[in-house]
């Protein structure tokens, strides 16, 4: 469930990853805590990962065209 958060609106992103950590079960708390020190706006932004809006305008998903 956690690559499923790049597909949801920026602004959304950090309540949809509070909304999934109460869902997961305790023994993921290592996983949970490392996305979230990693992902959740704290080492990388939301921005940088985050690829609703080019899905939403029909443009590539990452840079694979570019290494073709």
């Amino acid at each position: 469930m956690l690559p499923a958060l790049a597909f949801i609106p920026q602004d959304e992103v950090v309540d949809a990853f509070e909304t999934l950590q109460e869902t997961i079960p305790p023994e993921a708390d290592p996983v949970i805590e490392y996305f979230e020190d990693t992902y959740i706006g704290r080492r990388f932004p939301v921005s940088m990962w985050n690829i609703y809006d080019r899905v939403a305008e029909d443009l590539p998903r990452s840079n694979n065209s570019l290494e073709g």
